[in-house]
């Protein structure tokens, strides 16, 4: 019963469409889950884990990353293709050679490996405003601003590099900036110049779009938003900043659609982001719990969007998805992200990402996969199983070795090259197999330091074990499979004596 009271309630959604009007359809597409690795090319360029982790390492765990995805069965990563910061594009005013070279090196990696990429030409909203020390709201509203020019000049170099290159699967505008619209950023932050409506966004995506299929008429448009606020309507009526303050008012089904179908009319691409947000304390609105679909690990409105995508003759998106509730431990079970990938099947959703592959914001430790949304080989294998069977299910069978000849894969990424020790010294090191890591080996000249058996692969270099030591020494870390097969990550390092 609750499966056809599903499809009444997505033909209503379609008839309701109409009013909006139609597009032509696209066809067809053969779905697959692929990854978000928004940070893959800040690991090529050397800024992904802060200024004082060397690129060797990230480029060494961005490379490693990809290898991973391929074991995976993975055809596609979404990427921030202009970094996340506008310090990461004041490299590209430095030295754009030198830049896009960089860039080169990421997408000859990912070819080997037949990854394609969906970039994200400009991750967040600010990057190019603050890059011309202008403000959110002239770059929306004024085309001839010098944060506009920049961003046009960055888009152009960008697309008409890799436009004929088959390693774009399509490309994307931003990452969720429909959230911050009619929202008071001014006084939020103590800014001026950031506020922003629906309206000023969406003449934005036409302007954008409209420049971006000038460069590659052939390809198709994301837009990257989160999909709909669930106050979106009331808010563009009533925005925070008003005398009134802002309309938290719950929209309807014919609101949802209207603003879905308003925020994506610039779009080939319907993008949507499904989470299980529980915006409150007592978990009364989560952002999955809409339209009387209740449930923590519902996914039930997804029908609903994809109802609205087909009847618009546009394709969907799940740009980024996951489980946002603390309770739901990382290693678990994810409940609603298996709700989610059993509906990316029953739905042939075309595409979708899972958020967040070997994701390391700060410095390149385990300790940082202990994060929400971290996906990592040996940490999170449960969901990494589920995902994978989920993309089999849908025609995408992985390669199985027999015999196993492939190595694994390990970078030691803690101390860097070179390193100073002064006193007990952690060491780290990330590893994975196209099969499974049977151990890891941590190693010191021609001593054994230590043996792990399971991640995260961490250990202690202890002072007393180079107090007699005089200049330094070799750092090792030997990843074996349960083959035999096996991988050395090697570092020198000196040592302090401390008299």
């Amino acid at each position: 019963m609750r499966r056809v009271g599903i499809l009444l309630l997505a033909m209503v959604v379609a008839t309701m469409i109409m009013s909006y009007g139609q597009e032509d359809e696209i066809g067809p597409v053969r779905p697959a889950v692929g990854l978000v690795k928004f940070d893959l090319w800040l690991q090529y360029l050397g800024t992904a884990s802060g200024e004082k982790v060397p690129r060797a390492v990230t480029l060494a765990m961005g490379k490693k990353s990809i290898v991973d995805a391929k074991n995976l069965g993975i055809k596609y990563f979404r990427i921030a293709a202009s970094g996340y910061s506008h310090r990461d594009l004041l490299i590209w005013q430095a030295n754009p050679e030198k830049y896009w070279e960089k860039f080169d090196e990421m997408i000859v990696d990912l070819h080997r490996n037949n990854i394609k990429i969906i970039p994200t030409v400009v991750w967040w909203i600010r990057q190019f405003p603050l890059l011309a020390k202008e403000n959110t709201h002239t770059f929306l509203t004024d085309r001839n601003s010098k944060s506009r020019s920049l961003l046009n000049q960055y888009m152009t170099e960008l697309v008409l590099r890799y436009r004929d290159s088959d390693d774009i699967l399509f490309w994307e505008m931003g990452n969720e900036w429909d959230l911050d619209a009619e929202l008071d950023i001014d006084r939020r932050f103590k800014l001026k110049g950031e506020n922003f409506t629906s309206d000023e966004l969406i003449n934005f995506t036409l302007e954008f779009t409209k420049e971006l299929r000038s460069l590659d008429p052939s390809r198709m448009i994301s837009s990257g938003f989160y999909g709909s606020r669930r106050t979106a309507v009331h808010l563009q009526r009533q925005p925070e900043w008003s005398e009134n303050g802002p309309d938290w008012t719950e929209d309807s089904m014919g609101e949802f659609i209207k603003n879905l179908l308003e925020m994506h009319k610039a779009f080939d691409i319907i993008s949507y982001h499904p989470y299980n947000f529980c915006e409150n304390a007592d978990c009364t609105s989560r952002d999955n719990e809409r339209f009387s679909i209740r449930g923590s690990d519902n996914a039930d409105i997804l029908d609903i969007v994809k109802a609205i995508a087909d009847a618009a003759g546009k394709l969907l998106f799940l740009g980024e998805f996951g489980d946002n509730d603390p309770s739901i431990p990382q290693d678990g079970e994810g409940r609603f992200t298996q709700s989610v990938l059993r509906k990316i099947v029953s739905l042939r959703i075309p595409f979708s990402a899972l958020w967040g592959w070997q994701y390391y914001p700060n410095f390149p430790y385990y300790v940082a996969y202990e994060q929400l949304y971290t996906l990592e080989p040996g940490m999170t294998d449960f969901i990494l199983t589920k995902l994978k069977d989920t993309n089999q299910i849908l025609g995408w069978p992985t390669v199985v070795e027999n015999p196993d000849v492939t190595p694994p894969q390990i970078v030691l990424t803690y101390p860097f090259n070179r390193a100073r020790l002064l006193a007990d010294q952690i060491i780290y090191a990330g590893a994975s197999d196209n099969d499974k890591v049977e151990r890891v080996e941590f190693w010191l000249d021609r001593e054994k330091l230590d043996v792990l058996y399971a991640a995260p692969y961490q250990t202690i270099l202890k002072r007393e074990k180079f107090l007699t030591r005089s200049g330094g020494g070799l750092l090792v870390a030997v990843a074996y499979d349960r083959t035999g097969n096996s991988t050395k990550s090697w570092i020198r390092i000196s040592f302090a004596q401390l008299f």
